[in-house]
């Protein structure tokens, strides 16, 4: 018997123990994790828009458009402050509401950094943000793959300047101006690297538990009445750390986060100091903008080496060129297409001379301007509209206008041709000699501007005829032509600051007699010259843009066309009075003026058509 109630033991002990292998000895329950370092799609799977994400969404890099046209003006204008890195999001799960952590990119003095906390209910809605500075201590610096240690402050929105998105205490919208707008402590709990919450830091040996180096922090950060540095002081090792399964600071006066660090900062000094030379060093410090441009692209390209390759080649094409901001911002962005490719190969055929680079300045704005550029012809033409739309017909259909642009002959580096637009009064047309009046906008150096009226008076380009558009624009190009010969005899060829009647003198006698004997006799000099010697040579562009037929040179033009070649030139009183026309009879002036007239008044307001 006793054998028996032995066998039956072992017999159920057996048992027991092959059924026991078939329960597991604890229930593993899978656990949201508390702790997550995610991406931006996963941001916006969680997300459901609303306006609150709308009104900022703008700022984040992947939205920030390399175009110089963007439709909130508003954002345009503090791009270069401030944009948001999407590359690497904090989300902290707490039971009632999850936050969202981002790093905010901008031009700082030190070493601080800022954060943007976005608050979203458990219907993953985003319903408030904060915006947040960390000063970094000494002791952080030194290391700053260990956990933030330093001063964490409250911002009230003097990062971003966009309508006032960012309310950066939005849980207490109508206290901004109080005293409760400081962060006076700042807590912690610590969550595995999992992120799973109640796994603690240390005791590596105990089930849950993590290794020093593999938990990281949530901090609570409290706001309250302001006590003097507006900010709460943190270290890891001597603050006290809430418990790891309670707190959080759920309520309208805390904000849970956990640092989000900028992880360039050590990349830009290394790329300011090891890639570049001194000179283009400074040129990448010596403009913010030009600073935030290549800061933002580097790290939209995580500082691959072809990214810092074509950041040195940029920053060394601007440095030569000295380009201005809205130059080098051109010239960065459009590195790869056909207009920069143009421009650097009318750089690398010409000897590098001030009149060079001038006209390749000139060109720059005039293409960021929609402008065009003949590199052969050196002309740039910013012309639009109607403007635009006759000076191209005028081109295709006079040879007498192609024989008087070609006389800005590249070969004679002295000026080069720009055609523009503005409000330039009365007048209907303007020619601007290089820096001929530095306190009023003027041509640069090397290039006689052709400036045509755009307002909204009778001289506008809308206003007027088509056939009067183009007499303007060649009675403006003779202009250049006069101040293209007067500026290849003078000694300082690229402009006319300073140039004195007496120097002018010299320089034209003995070289133009003709230009010489005008600007000797009279204060009019050029319209006294063109009255007498180029109205005919108006006269044939003018019929040949009008019937498509080129004027024979021993064949007069039509008289309605040498008529109409007399606008612009009618002076009759006091020094400006020009005595070709003064010289006619009484009659014969009174016709013009009239047929000028009549011919106004019914072709004005016509359209351009090609």
């Amino acid at each position: 018997m006793k054998k028996t109630y032995l066998l039956l033991a072992l017999l159920i002990f057996v048992i027991s123990c092959e059924k026991e292998e078939d329960v597991p000895t604890h229930l593993e329950i899978p656990q949201e994790k508390m702790f997550d370092k995610i991406s931006m799609d996963q941001f916006l799977s969680n997300i459901n828009s609303n306006e609150k994400l709308e009104s900022f969404s703008n700022l984040f890099d992947i939205n920030i458009s390399s175009s110089k046209t963007i439709s909130n003006k508003n954002v345009q204008n503090n791009l270069d402050k401030a944009f948001i890195l999407t590359d690497n999001i904090i989300k902290i799960k707490k039971e009632d509401f999850t936050t969202y952590t981002f790093t905010i990119f901008t031009q700082t003095e030190n070493d601080e950094f800022y954060n943007l906390v976005l608050y979203a209910n458990n219907n993953n809605i985003i319903y408030k943000s904060h915006v947040l500075k960390y000063t970094p201590s000494q002791k952080w610096l030194n290391d700053t793959e260990q956990h933030f240690s330093g001063n964490v402050e409250l911002v009230n929105n003097n990062i971003f300047d966009v309508n006032n998105f960012l309310n950066s205490k939005s849980a207490i919208d109508n206290k901004q101006n109080s005293a409760d707008g400081c962060i006076v402590s700042v807590t912690s709990e610590s969550v595995c690297s999992n992120g799973v919450s109640g796994h603690s830091a240390g005791s590596p040996g105990r089930s849950g538990g993590c290794y020093a180096n593999d938990f990281e922090l949530i901090l609570t950060a409290i706001y309250g009445p302001c006590t003097g540095s507006g900010g709460g002081d943190f270290d890891p090792d001597t603050d006290e750390e809430t418990p790891t399964n309670g707190g959080g600071g759920g309520d309208d006066s805390t904000i849970v986060t956990a640092p989000n660090k900028v992880p360039y900062t050590t990349q830009f000094k290394n790329f300011e100091s090891g890639t570049l030379n001194t000179l283009e060093r400074n040129y990448y410090q010596s403009d913010s903008n030009i600073k935030n441009t290549i800061d933002r692209y580097l790290i939209q390209k995580n500082f691959s080496s072809i990214s810092k390759s074509d950041t040195k080649s940029s920053l060394s094409f601007g440095k030569d060129l000295n380009l201005n901001f809205a130059q080098f911002n051109w010239a960065f962005i459009n590195r790869n297409t056909t207009d920069f490719s143009n421009l650097e190969n009318y750089l690398n055929r010409e000897i590098k001379t001030p009149e060079v680079e001038d006209f390749a300045k000139s060109a720059i704005d005039a293409i960021n301007d929609d402008g065009k550029v003949d590199y052969e012809e050196k002309i740039i033409n910013s012309l639009k509209g109607k403007a635009l739309c006759v000076y191209d017909k005028l081109v295709s259909s006079s040879q007498g206008f192609k024989n008087s642009i070609q006389k800005f002959d590249p070969d004679f580096p002295v000026a080069h041709l720009r055609f523009d637009m503005g409000d330039i009064g009365n007048s209907k047309g303007k020619t601007i000699a290089p820096n001929s009046n530095p306190t009023t906008a003027n041509s640069p150096n090397y290039v006689i501007t052709v400036r045509l009226n755009n307002n909204t008076t009778s001289n506008g380009v809308d206003k007027r005829p088509n056939l009067l558009i183009v007499k303007t624009i060649a009675h403006e190009v003779i202009h250049a032509e006069m101040f293209r010969k007067l500026l290849s005899v003078l000694d300082n060829g690229g402009n006319i600051t300073g140039v004195t009647r007496q120097d002018v003198l010299d320089a034209l006698d003995g070289n133009f007699p003709g230009m010489y004997d005008y600007f000797r006799r009279h204060k009019n000099w050029q319209h006294q010259q063109m009255a007498t010697h180029y109205r005919e040579t108006l006269a044939r562009i003018l019929q040949e843009y009008e019937t498509g037929i080129a004027v024979p040179d021993n064949q007069q033009p039509s008289q309605l066309y040498m008529d109409l070649s007399w606008e612009g030139l009618i002076y009759e009183i006091g020094d400006n009075a020009i005595y070709t026309w003064t010289s006619l009879p009484e009659n014969e002036k009174n016709r013009i003026k009239s047929v000028i007239s009549n011919y106004i008044e019914d072709n004005s307001n016509e359209t351009c058509t090609e």
